[in-house]
C-alpha cells in the first residue's frame, strides 16, 4: 500500500481542521457537500447542483439498496448520508480529520441513517479493511489529495469485490490557460500531485480495472464555479474588513483557501484546470 507520507497527512488534516467549520459548511448547506455541483439553466439552487453530483456518481456506480460503499474522503458525510437515505446503500465513510468524523456521525443521526452508515478516521491510501470488502469505492474530489495515485488505485482494486465499481469526480490538470492558477489552487487546497484526467484513467487501467471511462464535466460545473467565485470574493472582503476593524491578523490558511478557490475558478474557465469523471470496475 502507498500510505500517505506523515508530513502530507498532517498538512491535509490541519487544513481540514481549520476550514471545515470556518468555510466548507457554509458552501455545503443542506447537502453537506464539500465539492462542485453539476448545474445547467434549469438547476434551481447550489444545493440542487451538489445533489446532482451525488446522483451522477451513484448512477455511474449502479448503486442500489444494500450496495456496500466506501466513501473515501467523506468530509462530514454528505455523500454517505445521501447514499444511505436515497439509495438505501450501506456506507463506510473515512476521513483523516477527527472533527469531520464527529460531525458526520452527528449528521447521520440527525438524518436518520446512523444504522446504514459508519465513519472512521483513516488514511484512504492505507486502509485496514479486508480485501474484497466493498461493492463501490467512491471518491468525490479526494483522489486529488493522493500523493501516489497509481498506488492508491492498486489499493482500491484490492478493496473491491469482483465487478465492483470505482467512481471518481475531481479536479484535474489542464493543458491550457495560466499554470499559476493550477499551482495556487493546489497550494491552498493541499493537492500534492494533480494529474491530467487521461493519466488517471491510464493508471486505473494499469491497476487492472476494466471498461474504464473518462468524461470531461468541466462545462457542467462552470455555474457552480461561478457561485464559488462569488462566495470566495465575499469571504475575502469579510476577512479584510475584520482585519481593518479589529486589527487582528488574517488566518493564513483561510486566505490561501479563498485564493485557491478563485484560482480554481479562473483555471476552469481558462483550461489550466479541468473537472471530470473517471471510473471503471474490477475484473
Amino acid at each position: 500500500m502507498a500510505a500517505t507520507p506523515p508530513s502530507l497527512l498532517e498538512k491535509i488534516r490541519s487544513y481540514y481542521s481549520d476550514m471545515t467549520e470556518a468555510s466548507y459548511l457554509d458552501w455545503g448547506g443542506e447537502s453537506l457537500g464539500f465539492h462542485f455541483g453539476l448545474a445547467d439553466e434549469h438547476t434551481a439552487s447550489r444545493n440542487e447542483s451538489l445533489v446532482n453530483m451525488n446522483r451522477f456518481l451513484a448512477d455511474q456506480a449502479r448503486i442500489v439498496p444494500d450496495t456496500k460503499v466506501l466513501d473515501a474522503g467523506c468530509g462530514v458525510g454528505g455523500s454517505s448520508i445521501w447514499l444511505a437515505s436515497e439509495r438505501r446503500a450501506t456506507v463506510v465513510g473515512i476521513t483523516i480529520t477527527p472533527r469531520q468524523v464527529e460531525l458526520a456521525q452527528r449528521y447521520a443521526r440527525e438524518h436518520g441513517v446512523a444504522d446504514r452508515t459508519a465513519f472512521l478516521c483513516m488514511d484512504f491510501a492505507a486502509t485496514t479493511f479486508a480485501e474484497s470488502s466493498f461493492d463501490v469505492v467512491w471518491n468525490l474530489e479526494s483522489v486529488s489529495h493522493a500523493n501516489d495515485v497509481r498506488g492508491y488505485l492498486d489499493h482500491v482494486h484490492d478493496l473491491l469485490r469482483v465487478s465492483g465499481h470505482f467512481v471518481c469526480a475531481d479536479l484535474f490538470l489542464g493543458n491550457g490557460g495560466d499554470p499559476e492558477h493550477a499551482r495556487a489552487m493546489c497550494d491552498g487546497w493541499v493537492l500534492p500531485n494533480l494529474r491530467a484526467r487521461e493519466e488517471v484513467a491510464a493508471d486505473l487501467q494499469a491497476a487492472g480495472f476494466r471498461d474504464v471511462e473518462s468524461l470531461d464535466l468541466t462545462p457542467r460545473v462552470l455555474r457552480s464555479a461561478q457561485a464559488m467565485r462569488s462566495v470566495a470574493s465575499m469571504k475575502k472582503l469579510e476577512l479584510s474588513l475584520g482585519r481593518t476593524l479589529t486589527g487582528a491578523p488574517e488566518n493564513a490558511v483561510h486566505v490561501r483557501h479563498l485564493d485557491a478557490a478563485l484560482a480554481a475558478v479562473a483555471g476552469l474557465e481558462s483550461g489550466a484546470v479541468t473537472y471530470g469523471y473517471v471510473g471503471g470496475h474490477r475484473g
